[in-house]
């Protein structure tokens, strides 16, 4: 081989071989990294005013995660104690409202334009999801008391009317 195309190969591999390097440090700074931080959620902010996507997976998991954790917090009964406790219908109503907040989201990650997008239909979805809980505790009457009681009929029931606005929901947001 010549000397140009050892030189030209060996220069390629360097260049690799640094670029390697450059990515491993990010990877390993972005993993000491808490997951969220006022840096990242100015940069959403700003982002989102100008219409570029930013990490768009991990902002959909946070929205999903904030209107589950908004959920929790207004529901009248504590779901987690009673998974913990074994009731069985705590569990199925916690899953229909995971599954009913992610669904729609999904769609929406889809077909959105921007971030703005995906705030707003997670807002609207949770909106729907507490309409639903309560819905469902005007038909049937004292919804937290039947789930308390571990009552898997009501928590199934629930959970599909959950499911079934969710579908609606993310046909709405498929539009």
């Amino acid at each position: 081989e010549d000397l140009s195309t050892v030189v030209r190969i060996r220069a390629v591999e360097l260049k690799a071989s640094e670029k390697a390097k450059n990515l491993k440090s990010k990877l390993k700074s972005f993993a000491e990294q808490p997951l969220l931080t006022k840096r990242r959620v100015e940069g959403y902010l700003t982002e989102a005013a100008t219409d570029e996507w930013p990490d768009v997976e991990y902002f959909r998991r946070m929205v999903w995660l904030g209107a589950l954790a908004l959920y929790l917090w207004i529901t009248p009964h504590d779901e987690f104690a009673l998974i913990r406790a074994g009731n069985e219908a705590a569990a199925i109503s916690l899953g229909g409202a995971a599954i009913g907040l992610a669904v729609p989201l999904g769609f929406c990650l889809a077909g959105s334009v921007n971030v703005w997008d995906v705030v707003i239909w997670g807002s609207v979805t949770l909106v729907l999801q507490l309409i639903a809980f309560r819905l469902v505790d005007f038909l049937l009457g004292t919804l937290s008391a039947r789930i308390e009681a571990n009552e898997r009929s009501a928590a199934i029931f629930l959970a599909m009317m959950k499911a079934a606005i969710a579908c609606l929901t993310a046909a709405a947001v498929a539009g």
